[in-house]
């Protein structure tokens, strides 16, 4: 019996593992080869946001887009990224 029970958690533990291991070891997407799902404006898109967050997420989210506009503000982190 106590043997079924050790086994069983070892097989859970290697499942859990493999996951993990998986998960964090995915490919990355690479969205330079990818042609944009949307081209719009800045203005545009916060636009939508600002209509309903809900449908524009749905519409937006997963999806490479293109924004048209002009930069404000850039803030540098400590390690130099902008």
């Amino acid at each position: 019996m106590r043997k079924a029970i050790y086994l069983s958690l070892i097989v859970v533990i290697l499942i859990i593992g493999a996951s993990v291991y998986y998960i964090f070891n995915k490919p990355h997407r690479n969205v330079v080869r990818e042609e944009p799902a949307f081209s719009l404006t800045s203005a545009q898109f916060l636009a939508d946001y600002d209509k309903d967050t809900a449908t524009a997420n749905k519409k937006y989210l997963d999806k490479v887009i293109q924004l048209k506009g002009k930069i404000s503000d850039m803030v540098i982190d400590q390690h130099g990224g902008v």
